[in-house]
């Protein structure tokens, strides 16, 4: 079953980049498609800017569609009546890159749980009492620690207390932005096995938003490149990762530390991204792209299914002769 369907979804912003400069366009979400299953997980990656998070509001809701629709459990998000809407009443939520500015410091981690229960359920007190300890133990934290300020956690236990907001209301789809970019490598790798664990215990779906690739390969069942507003790769996570057939994907991957000494280093030109409200004509990579080619600085191509690839969509005209050449 689809839980999330975007069809053509974007999102466009007026912008100046100075305070002399004339109104222009900024496309930070330009005409995306994608699905979400159930019980699955889908890694969003792409450099800082490229609009992912923005693409994570829009299907929680936090931005509106310039254009497109957004179908959550086979409602219009934003078309749709609102007692029609009522049914998504929790089916939703979004954990955010910050875990200490996403928590109301003056609130204690009993009374942002209980929060968040009291306006999305109609359960006694006892039991939103017995679901918050419920909740607790299966992110990891202890009863005692119910009583503390969020300021009185690490970065990983506030970002545990986060997971357990979002849990609260027993959502089907979380979107994640970046929920552990802010983490130290070794408590980054314990969130990503409690994601992995949530997942088995309650079935729950994500859209897990990272820059870092090896991150989103480690957790993923699916992945989406994102570049300057658009997907430009996705597939199965071991064919995106195996057999990449993008020059951006490629060079993201070329990008992932690797303790090889021995290790030949490949050298890409990744100059500095382009802007997102001056965007090259013809293919968005064309001025970063090793293997350009005229047609690359006047179309732009489209995200097709590679020749002999079930699921594996590539948007580049040398599609079918660089897939799967790392």
């Amino acid at each position: 079953m689809n839980l999330v369907e975007l069809r053509n979804v974007s999102k466009y912003y007026r912008v100046k980049e100075s305070a002399f400069d004339k109104t222009k366009l900024l496309k930070a979400v330009d005409d995306i498609s994608l699905i979400i299953k159930e019980k699955e997980t889908v890694g969003l990656v792409g450099e800082s800017g490229c609009g992912k998070s923005t693409l994570g509001k829009l299907i929680v809701k936090l931005e509106k569609p310039s254009e497109g629709e957004i179908i959550l459990n086979n409602t219009n998000l934003w078309i749709s009546k609102t007692k029609d809407l009522k049914k998504l009443n929790g089916f939703y939520q979004m954990i955010f890159q910050d875990p200490y500015n996403s928590l109301n410091p003056q609130k204690r981690v009993y009374d942002i749980l209980e929060e968040i229960l009291r306006l999305f359920t109609s359960e006694t007190i006892e039991k939103r009492q017995n679901k918050i300890l419920k909740i607790l133990d299966l992110v990891g934290l202890k009863e005692e620690h119910l009583f503390r300020y969020p300021r009185q956690f690490s970065g990983g236990q506030r970002q545990r207390i986060g997971i357990a907001r979002a849990l609260a209301v027993n959502p089907r789809i979380i979107v994640a932005d970046e929920p552990v970019s802010s983490l130290d490598v070794s408590i980054q790798a314990q969130i990503i096995n409690l994601f992995a664990e949530i997942q088995d215990q309650t079935g729950v779906s994500f859209l897990f938003i990272s820059h870092d690739l090896a991150v989103i390969e480690s957790i993923c069942d699916r992945i989406m490149v994102m570049y300057l507003g658009r997907i430009v790769e996705s597939g199965r996570a071991e064919d995106v990762i195996g057999h990449p057939c993008h020059p951006y994907t490629k060079a993201l991957i070329e990008a992932i530390p690797v303790p090889d000494l021995n290790k030949k280093i490949k050298v890409t030109r990744m100059q500095k991204i382009s802007s997102p409200v001056n965007l090259p004509k013809g293919c968005r990579f064309n001025d970063r792209c090793l293997i350009v080619i005229d047609k690359c600085f006047n179309e732009e191509p489209e995200l097709e299914l590679l020749s002999d690839r079930n699921e594996h969509y590539c948007a580049c005209f040398l599609k079918d002769i660089n897939k799967g050449n790392k």
